[in-house]
């Protein structure tokens, strides 16, 4: 690996930055959702997603001892951690929160159960680091198909709220870096998921945008129907008025006549 390498220690730390910045992006939503009690149409499960995939990536930096692993993904475990703990605070429906409290729990101590079932029965550190490797290529996977996962009610109910934008928007960047990184130091574990992160993210980046294109042309159709029919309705009233006014003229000159 050329970690060493300037372009590497370069796009390790913008990588840091921008993924720092994915664990951030929406605490605004989250901000509101505490203040307000309600969770709206905010979608919780990439949250979960992506708070696991922090804590697979955290074993493997401490594995690889990658200290441009370690801390973005220590930042996001705690951040993500806060927001689904708001989230499930927020939740009026117990059901629903009940739900997303099991898979919330259910998914982070089944993954801290297997890492240190790997820790204490692989004693080879590199078996370790490769079987902690696979495990963040799929949980990185997860996170980046979460959302995609729910486009096909997006696009039937033509509501693009569920879709958080600014988390979209900074993992595709996200993706691109570490992508990038990953090829500089030779480390398919980081270039591949990464990878395929990017792509699924610019596919919801494309449906958000296509969903808000089309419900704009639609609008601006339905103003077009009711402008029209509009005119119709002020033509009829117009006509209607001329009649009333060629009637009542009509009556006057017969009235006219009679008295003569």
């Amino acid at each position: 690996m050329l970690t060493s390498s300037p372009f590497a220690i370069i796009l390790s730390i913008i990588g840091n930055i921008v993924s720092t910045g994915t664990a951030f992006s929406p605490i605004k939503n989250f901000l509101e959702i505490d203040r307000n009690r309600d969770v709206g149409n905010n979608n919780i499960y990439p949250i979960i997603a992506l708070c696991g995939n922090s804590l697979c990536w955290v074993v493997y930096g401490a594995v690889i001892k990658s200290m441009s692993i370690l801390p973005v993904n220590v930042i996001g475990l705690f951040v993500t951690s806060y927001f689904i703990i708001v989230f499930i605070s927020a939740t009026s429906d117990i059901i629903k929160r009940r739900f997303i409290t099991a898979i919330y729990f259910g998914y982070l101590v089944g993954l801290t159960i297997y890492h240190i079932m790997i820790v204490l029965y692989v004693e080879s550190i590199e078996t370790q680091s490769t079987i902690f490797g696979y495990t963040s290529i799929v949980a990185v996977l997860i996170f980046y198909a979460s959302p995609v996962l729910s486009l096909y009610g997006v696009f039937k109910s033509m509501d693009r709220s569920s879709i958080n934008l600014p988390l979209s928007l900074v993992s595709c960047f996200a993706g691109l870096t570490w992508t990038l990184y990953g090829i500089v130091v030779d480390n398919k574990f980081i270039f591949l998921p990464n990878a395929v992160g990017a792509s699924l993210s610019a596919i919801s980046l494309v449906a958000y945008f296509l969903v808000g294109y089309f419900n704009t042309l639609y609008k601006i159709k339905s103003n077009q129907t009711n402008d029209g029919a509009s005119q119709d309705v002020a033509l009829i009233i117009n006509q209607e008025e001329q009649q009333e006014i060629s009637l009542n003229k009509d009556d006057d000159d017969y009235e006219e006549e009679i008295k003569i």
